[in-house]
């Protein structure tokens, strides 16, 4: 599937021009972007409104936009299902075998979670908001992602303290975090802006209730097929 997602290009001269002129130029540039943008999501919204007189968009979704609902709420089940791996079923594991208490366990968590919250800004601010081709870049996280998981699950599974502080970090805070920021730009635009809201809310919100959620209880009972459990997670 292939975003089109419009870019901020410069139209000015290529001569160097003073370090103020030129951010006052992509400024310019940026504003025109966004005013072009919301000009078209006016117009979309002004002719369907001449067309439909009552607009239920969970009917359109279904009828017109299903494999767009599909797309995403595969998108959505994998990041939702790694995150609640290591951040649910990941910190228990770890104290069955470790016998640790629980707080060496959710210090770790806390920590991820900060790193997660500034990945996510970070993701927004530098990839989401600029000119980095943000499709390519959640492909290839996805793709570290799914190399990664499965060795760093192991590595946790011999109890070290070095594991039980990286691994959740480097998931939770740095892989998903920039997912997350990376599926809440990418996500809406894969919809018209008429089921925007609604198509991305409705893949989001069915694919972490039932592989976010599960996805822990699902861990558990495939360990018992697939020994040991690390490996069964992963």
């Amino acid at each position: 599937v292939v975003l089109r997602v419009p870019q901020v290009t410069s139209t000015g001269p290529t001569t160097k021009q003073p370090q103020h002129a030129e951010h006052s130029e992509h400024a310019d540039d940026a504003d025109g972007a966004v005013l072009s943008c919301e000009a078209a999501y006016t117009a979309e919204l002004q002719q369907q409104t001449a067309l439909v007189k009552h607009h239920v968009p969970l009917m359109v979704l279904a009828h017109d936009h299903w494999r767009s609902v599909l797309l995403l709420f595969c998108l959505e089940a994998c990041y939702g299902a790694t995150f609640y791996t290591f951040f649910s079923w990941l910190p228990n594991y770890v104290r069955s075998i470790s016998h640790l208490p629980p707080q060496d366990t959710l210090w770790p968590i806390l920590a991820a979670m900060a790193v997660f919250a500034a990945a996510a800004v970070a993701t927004g601010r530098y990839i989401c908001d600029g000119t980095t081709p943000k499709v390519w870049v959640l492909v290839g996280i996805t793709v570290v992602c799914a190399a990664v998981c499965t060795p760093l699950l192991l590595w946790c599974q011999t109890g070290s303290l070095a594991a039980i502080w990286v691994v959740p970090i480097l998931v939770i805070g740095v892989l998903c975090g920039s997912t997350g920021g990376l599926l809440t730009s990418i996500g809406p635009q894969i919809f018209p802006a008429g089921v925007r809201t609604s198509g991305y809310n409705l893949s989001h919100n069915l694919a972490m209730s039932i592989f976010g959620g599960l996805t822990p209880m699902a861990i558990s009972a495939l360990a018992l097929k697939v020994p040991p459990p690390a490996l069964a997670a992963g």
